[in-house]
């Protein structure tokens, strides 16, 4: 591998023992808390599409499936379990990488020590800048939702590991001059994992432009660096590839563009933005939107951290008034917008788990709560050192003591490289160069920690102390077991050849179905069974989902022959069938396949008659309370016989 691609690595790993503690510490903590095996959720989808090589729902995941894949032929586990410790390890190396950008943050906000002393402003040792940044860290990683996703397969670990990382990148960039080709191939990788990534990229964007004109680089580096992204949006070729093939798991076929395009615009989830209340209700509901993500906030950082963010918002003027604010400021700034944006999309995003979906988000939250507790604490040391003694003035241009800070630095050419700032040597002359402000570890002496900002960052861990335990409490998936049973006691009652029928409620349909289809493509089980998730009756993919003979599948045009489709006005939704179309797909498959059901309605009772087969606990596991209704409603399973008539 070439050093201009290991460097970025490299730039990770320097002066490594607080990172590497931290990612360690919280590796084997999500590691010990993670699911036995398959959990409630998407978790069986995740794990059946990459035992399987299949497609994911919308936006079909491809980085995520091959990567799943390589690590479900991994022996010794199976493939839930494996993909489990991935999220594990993808999180905890989210914090490694943050505790990385936050330094750098830092280092944007405010020069080493001895720079800012000289231009008559507080400075912000290394030894501060290494305690905030793993503050940052460490609230990211006791953050509930954030535990919940790295203890079961999901896809949001993954993708909070790509924001540290791009953020990372940028602003090393931003400060040291690093390469924008690794930041566009990072980009490629993330758009190819979760296309939700886009709604940052106009921020990441900004931040290049305006790095380009403070600093005075080329930009010409900006096109050939575009293509670097290149590779990892490829990935997005896998999907019509894999489907022409007819993988066992296909949703959406997008084996041509018309369905390639279907999925990766997000498919049927497109209708769940909803934009009709904030048209209906105007201001009043923006209010509650945040009142409601405040709310959200402090449930996950606790009010400690809330405060941190707003109190360092606070102190921003007072730190600013130093030189080169501009450049300062840009890249926190930038971030925040980032939050607010990210943060208003989901909140219109109206998907029974949303709230999973802000995690997203929470990377730059930490990231500026760190920053906010910074401007705090050394706005407290600036304050008591001003009552002792006044500010040094630096000469201006004609040689008086009459401003307190020197003109900013002029920009080098263009494509050159930034001078160093001077400093005022020891015998009082500007001939030393400081070093870069690079996010690095203390050099000892005047970079120490110093006693007021350790008593106080010590005093925010300790009480952040319970709320961590509660948190990891709540969340911990170490015995969730609900979702595994559910699946293995199922297909074990079926016979072979038998037709399963799943997701008569709408709201526990992926429930009932992606538990059964880990136990039937991952896992071997089953296989002579049919599984019919009725939720996908107007989809003219999942025909191909099953087998092509001994089982009838209605197409939209047998329900319309038949009379059962209605138009209706949902957001997400224009045709729907009744209770009928279920009554009429299992009298047409009676003769061919032993019926079976998770349900019963009503409209069952004229034309079947029903036995108990098993009954199987449902167990909620890990789930948060929103989400509970969600699950199956009491795990019986009936065997179906038509009525005999009197």
């Amino acid at each position: 591998m070439s050093e201009k691609l290991i460097s970025p690595i490299r730039s990770l790993s320097q002066n490594p023992p607080l990172g590497f503690l931290l990612f360690a510490l919280f590796l084997v903590l999500y590691s010990y808390h993670a699911a036995p095996d398959v959990t409630w959720g998407d978790s069986g989808e995740f794990a059946a599409v990459a035992a399987t090589l299949g497609i994911a729902h919308p936006t079909g995941y491809p980085l995520y499936t091959m990567v799943g894949k390589v690590l479900t032929l991994i022996p010794f586990a199976t493939p839930a379990r494996t993909l489990n410790l991935f999220s594990a390890a993808c999180s905890a190396l989210t914090l490694w990488v943050l505790y990385r950008a936050t330094l750098l943050l830092l280092a944007a906000w405010a020069a080493p020590k001895e720079a800012a002393n000289a231009q008559g402003r507080p400075g912000m040792p290394a030894g501060l800048r290494q305690g905030l940044a793993l503050f940052g860290a460490y609230t990211l990683g006791i953050c509930p939702v954030f535990i919940s996703q790295a203890v079961i397969t999901e896809v949001y670990a993954l993708t909070n590991l790509f924001q540290a990382l791009l953020w990372y990148l940028l602003l090393r960039w931003w400060l040291e001059g690093g390469k924008l080709k690794h930041f566009f191939f990072v980009l490629g990788l993330s758009l190819a994992h979760h296309l939700t990534m886009l709604l940052f990229v106009p921020f990441f964007l900004l931040l290049m432009l305006s790095g380009f004109r403070l600093s005075g680089r080329s930009e010409k580096a900006l096109p050939p660096a575009l293509l670097f992204a290149l590779p990892g949006l490829a990935l997005y070729l896998y999907l019509p590839l894999r489907a022409a093939m007819e993988p066992a798991l296909n949703w959406g076929d997008p084996s041509n563009l018309k369905n390639f395009l279907w999925l990766v615009q997000g498919g049927d989830f497109r209708g769940f933005l909803l934009f009709d209340p904030l048209l209906q209700h105007g201001v009043e509901y923006v209010g509650y939107l945040i009142r409601a993500h405040v709310l959200r906030l402090i449930e996950q950082f606790s009010g400690v951290w809330l405060l941190a963010l707003i109190a360092g918002i606070g102190a921003i003027y007072v730190w600013t008034k130093g030189g080169g604010f501009r450049r300062r400021a840009t890249p926190a700034a930038l971030m925040f917008l980032a939050f607010l944006f990210g943060s208003a999309y989901f909140s219109f995003y109206a998907v029974a788990d949303q709230e999973v979906f802000f995690v997203m988000t929470y990377p730059l939250v930490a990231m500026l709560s760190a920053v906010g507790l910074g401007l705090v604490i050394e706005g407290i040391g600036f304050v008591s050192r001003v009552r002792k003694r006044p500010l040094p003035l630096a000469p201006s241009r004609e040689g008086r003591g009459d401003k307190v800070l020197p003109p900013p630095v002029a920009a080098e050419k263009r494509g050159g490289k930034r001078p160093l700032p001077l400093a005022p040597s020891r015998e009082g002359r500007g001939d030393e160069a400081l070093p870069p402000p690079v996010a690095g570890e203390g050099r000892g002496g005047g970079d120490a920690l110093r006693p007021l900002p350790a008593v106080v960052l010590a005093a925010v861990f300790l009480i952040l102390l319970p709320f961590a335990l509660r948190s990891f409490q709540q969340s911990s998936a170490r015995e969730d077991i609900g979702a595994k049973v559910f699946g293995e006691k199922i297909i074990e009652a079926l016979p072979p050849g038998s037709l399963l029928l799943v997701g008569l409620h709408g709201g526990s349909c992926d429930n009932e179905i992606y538990p059964l289809w880990y136990q039937k493509w991952a896992l071997g089980r089953g296989e002579d069974v049919v599984i019919v998730a009725a939720n996908f009756f107007l989809s003219p993919w999942y025909r191909f989902q099953l087998p092509e003979t001994g089982v009838w599948f209605p197409s939209r045009e047998d329900l319309q022959a038949a009379g059962l489709l209605k138009e209706v006005e949902l957001p997400y939704q224009r045709t729907v069938y009744g209770d009928e179309a279920l009554v009429l797909f299992l009298q047409r498959n009676e003769p061919l396949r032993p019926l079976y059901t998770l349900s019963w309605i009503p409209a069952f009772d004229p034309h079947f008659e029903r036995e108990r087969v098993t009954e199987v606990p449902i167990l909620p596991g890990s789930v948060p309370e929103y989400y509970k209704r969600l699950l199956p409603g009491d795990g019986r399973l009936f065997r179906l016989r038509p009525k005999r008539p009197a």
